[in-house]
């Protein structure tokens, strides 16, 4: 996708990573932007490829501070278009987000906060979005459909996509945060959870959604709710120490 050729531009864009003059190829702009931080290239890669395969893309979940004034921009992609002879045609839009995240690679100990902390912040909002959006809506519904479970699929689905944009679907980065014994307690957590949904679509909640088996998708959302209470109790113990250790 780096050799994707520019055909118009935007001054104001391209004041964001810098740029006077219109690039010719849209990795003259990845260039520009992706010394500290490039996870929004991939997730943006992806969402072109699904486009293009017809399939509607998600979103872009990672965020990047732009190289000339610190702001923080979304990408989003826009308009998408496929001709017959294999070449495709998108808007690409940068839309500003309030407030600032600290990114991955390169931090400046000055003005981004520790990646453990980073870690917990993140935990707290993702728990948050399962324990809201996911389990207990659903749960609260008097009858649940086989229709619901596949929205549900597409809740946890996004929200493990916030969580892979971040860097969280790595076990080691999050039990990095944790000192013993929460470490031990959060590593069975994770291996909980994964026993009931994973990437390879084997765990009892993936199972039950994919044959249609509402209760038993019910009893699994049941024990995830169990893991995400805990979870939850043990990083907002570990959040409110690490404001006091600092």
């Amino acid at each position: 996708m780096a050799e994707a050729r520019i055909i118009r531009d935007n001054p104001i864009a391209l004041e964001i990573f810098g740029l006077k003059r219109p690039p010719r190829q849209l990795g003259d702009v990845f260039s520009r932007a992706c010394d500290r931080d490039d996870r929004w290239i991939a997730e943006l890669h992806e969402a072109v490829d699904a486009a293009i395969a017809g399939r509607m893309p998600r979103e872009v979940q990672a965020i990047f501070r732009a190289p000339r004034g610190g702001k923080i921009y979304q990408p989003a992609l826009s308009r998408m278009k496929v001709y017959d002879d294999g070449r495709f045609r998108f808007d690409l839009l940068f839309v500003q987000s309030p407030g600032r995240i600290a990114p991955l690679k390169n931090r400046d100990d000055r003005a981004d906060p520790p990646a453990e902390l980073d870690a917990i912040a993140t935990s707290l909002r993702l728990g948050y979005r399962i324990q809201w959006d996911a389990l207990r809506f659903y749960l609260a519904k008097e009858l649940m459909t086989p229709e619901d479970l596949e929205t549900l699929d597409d809740i946890f689905s996004s929200i493990e996509a916030e969580a892979s944009s971040r860097g969280l679907l790595d076990p080691e980065l999050l039990l990095a945060a944790f000192e013993e014994p929460d470490r031990s307690v959060v590593l069975s957590l994770i291996e909980h959870w994964r026993s009931l949904r994973n990437r390879e679509q084997t765990g009892s909640l993936d199972e039950a959604m994919a044959r249609s088996d509402v209760e038993a998708a019910k009893n699994c959302l049941l024990a995830m709710t169990k893991i995400n209470s805990t979870f939850m109790e043990v990083v907002s113990r570990r959040f409110a120490h690490f404001f006091r250790a600092r």
